[in-house]
């Protein structure tokens, strides 16, 4: 008898136990026989005759031929399965004849195997790929970085922040604060908090529109199917016309190629914006409106690929106001040649009571490790300076050139001439250099070239990893106090500061919704071991056929099976389910395999005319097809299809190809069905000799 554990040898005798023993290999070992005499399918219990042990078979090379023996299955039927071709045929007469043994009074019997042979077997076992396990974590991690600066005889910075997941929710927090002649002072900072489970986001400290630009205030901003709005306050400030406003706005995507929104405030300002962009154009508008300084603006812009890699842009600007108006245009054509090698032709006019005119080329050369970008410029310019309209003509070349060596360091050079009216220029350059010794310290500098020692334009900085949690940095050079106070500004001379930065990993709960459930075959029976997938999240199936994802972050995530994973004898058609997660949701999705099976039979000629098998009467090397699948007889004229799903079949006894000397004797189609708890059994086909025609010839 068949068991699942390879530590029983399995057997047939007689009472009382004659030494015939037949050893069996475990059902997940790569050589597999049945010594079972009797089969499982009635009508295969009179010609199972003799316990016969069936050849070793290969481990299979892919997935559609893995050896599957199910209980019962009698040994003779156990071939192995051969590639896709037209089998060589064995004569006919090769049969074999054996003795034939009564089973009656025979019984089965099991006995353990020794350690030895154990672990023979076990080495024998073809190895599993072992399933990765990736599950969602168990806690949140917020990095909270403290930094604290001083600068040598004046004042101290104390930046902190960071960015991480708290509570299941996005965090990203920052302050900068000062102490020193002026007290403590907080000089900026913002807030932000996003729950992914609600779709919402919530701002304080700092924030930016659109409409207002970068003010003190609050934001409160949900999402719906198509369209983000929100709720703004933006505080008055001191030294501003702006009181404290209170804004709606909302923005909508119609699709991926069109969004628009806008937003209003309760003094009456306002702003609109629309944008269009495919692979070829892209066009973007906006309207603002502010009462407080009585004026409004507009604009268009856009860009169209015109073939190549060649891109044609422009934009303009409109602007009305109380104290000035004016309108700016540009225009540029950029056009690549060879990798990475561009050169771009710039105009822009600006007019109104000062106007201006700008024509520039700038030309881009990568070369290997070296980047190269001039750029020259040319322009007009025409200003009323107290009722007096002045006219002067403008150049310009800026110069820029990266060198980086390796991933050690790099080097830059920057130079900038401007010429006048008076043909002087007045030339900028600088040259900064990065080095990195080792994975822990940096080293950067930027000064005057060639003037390299310059104190009033020398800038160094020294950076070293003390632990992957603390860093120490040193910079030299001409350095603003964080507390602009007069004593700050007078006798400015170059200095030193020193930072030190510590990060602390905060942990929290996280949260997340459960994604459950259970994996069995058609008969409804536990599968375990099958590799269940969630996103990037892997886990597998218990002894009961059950799995879970727990505090899986909110979103849309797919469940299946890995398919290339499952265990041997089963296989899967479900499609992969979507599931959408919040913070407290729970999805159940199931998963039923089908179990691959076998289907059995022989070939053989009933020489002595009693219609049933009998040993020595299988014939070799005849090929048995199902579908595009093609197999041949053994020795014994078993033959076997391994790793079938549950259904209906149509087997043939494939006569093309049968040798010359043989012909059919019986149907050479068979219809069956094979079902998902057994094995199907006892299919044959009957061939015979071909007669031969006696030829009388009288001789001469």
């Amino acid at each position: 008898m068949f068991t699942d554990d390879v530590s029983v040898v399995s057997a047939l005798a007689p009472d009382p136990w004659p030494l015939a023993l037949v050893e069996v290999e475990s059902l997940h070992s790569a050589n597999l026989v049945d010594a079972t005499a009797v089969s499982a399918d009635p009508q295969d219990d009179v010609r199972a005759k003799t316990p016969v042990a069936a050849e070793p078979q290969a481990p299979p090379t892919d997935r559609s031929r893995r050896t599957v023996t199910a209980d019962a299955a009698p040994a003779q039927d156990a071939p192995q399965q051969r590639d896709v071709r037209p089998p060589v045929a064995r004569p006919a007469s090769s049969f074999s004849e054996r003795d034939t043994p009564s089973l009656t009074g025979w019984s089965s019997f099991e006995m353990k195997k020794t350690v030895a042979e154990l672990a023979e077997a076990k080495n024998q076992e073809p190895p599993r790929q072992a399933v990765p396990i990736v599950t969602p974590r168990s806690s949140d991690v917020f990095p909270l970085s403290v930094g604290v600066s001083h600068l040598a005889a004046a004042d101290w910075g104390v930046l902190t922040g960071g960015i991480g997941q708290m509570f299941g929710r996005q965090i990203d927090v920052a302050a900068f604060l000062t102490a020193g002649p002026l007290g403590l002072l907080p000089r900026s900072g913002h807030a932000t908090v996003d729950d992914p489970a609600n779709d919402t986001r919530i701002e304080g400290g700092e924030v930016t529109s659109e409409l207002r630009g970068s003010s003190l205030g609050g934001r409160f901003t949900w999402r719906t199917t198509r369209s983000r709005p929100a709720i703004s306050v933006y505080l008055h400030e001191e030294g501003s016309r702006t009181p404290t406003l209170l804004a709606f706005s909302q923005y909508f995507k119609v699709n991926s190629k069109i969004q628009f929104g806008g937003e209003i405030a309760s003094n009456g300002s306002g702003f609109a914006r629309a944008h269009f962009g495919n692979a070829q154009l892209d066009l973007s508008g906006y309207f603002r409106y502010r009462p407080e300084f009585e004026d409004r603006d507009f604009g268009l812009s856009g860009g169209v690929g015109v073939g190549r890699g060649v891109l044609l842009s422009g934009g303009t600007r409109v602007t009305r106001s109380a104290a000035e108006s004016s309108v700016w245009n540009m225009a540029s054509l950029r056009v690549p040649f060879g990798s990475g090698r561009a050169v771009t032709f710039e105009q822009s006019l600006t007019s109104g009571d000062n106007s201006r005119t700008i024509s520039a080329v700038m030309l881009q050369i990568p070369y290997r490790r070296l980047q190269f970008l001039q750029r020259l410029q040319f322009g007009h310019d025409d200003v009323i300076q107290r009722g007096v309209p002045i006219g002067f003509d403008t150049r310009q070349s800026q110069t820029s050139t990266h060198f980086t060596p390796g991933p050690w360091g790099h080097v830059s050079y920057q130079q900038s001439l401007q010429w006048f009216d008076s043909d002087h220029a007045q030339p900028w350059d600088e040259l900064s250099t990065t080095l990195r010794l080792g994975h822990k310290t940096a080293v950067e500098a930027a000064t005057a070239f060639p003037d390299v020692l310059n104190p009033q334009r020398l800038r160094a900085r020294v950076t070293r990893q003390l632990s992957p949690r603390t860093s120490f940095e040193v910079q030299y050079g001409m350095l603003s106090a964080f507390q602009l106070t007069r004593f700050s500004t007078e006798d400015e001379r170059p200095t030193f500061m020193v930072t030190v930065t510590k990060v602390w990993d905060v942990h929290t709960p996280a949260r997340g919704g459960v994604v459950s459930g259970r994996v069995v075959d058609q008969a409804q029976r536990p599968v375990p071991e099958v590799p269940v997938m969630l996103g990037d999240y892997r886990t597998v199936t218990d002894d009961n056929g059950r799995y879970q994802f727990s505090r899986v972050p909110a979103g849309r995530l797919d469940v299946s099976l890995d398919k290339e994973r499952l265990p041997v004898s089963y296989a899967t058609e479900d499609a992969p389910h979507t599931v959408v997660l919040s913070a407290h949701s729970s999805e159940v999705v199931n998963f039923e395999l089908m179990p691959l099976n076998t289907i059995r039979g022989r070939v053989y000629v009933d020489r002595n005319r009693n219609n049933a098998f009998d040993s020595g009467e299988g014939v070799a090397g005849i090929p048995i097809t199902i579908g595009s699948w093609v197999t041949a007889t053994d020795d014994t004229g078993a033959f076997a299809f391994y790793n079938q799903p549950p259904g209906t079949y149509v087997v043939k006894l494939d006569v093309a190809h049968m040798p010359t000397t043989l012909a059919p004797a019986s149907d050479t189609e068979l219809d069956v069905e094979l079902l998902p708890e057994r094995p199907l059994t006892g299919l044959e086909f009957k061939v015979q000799p071909k007669q031969r025609a006696v030829i009388m010839q009288t001789l001469p």
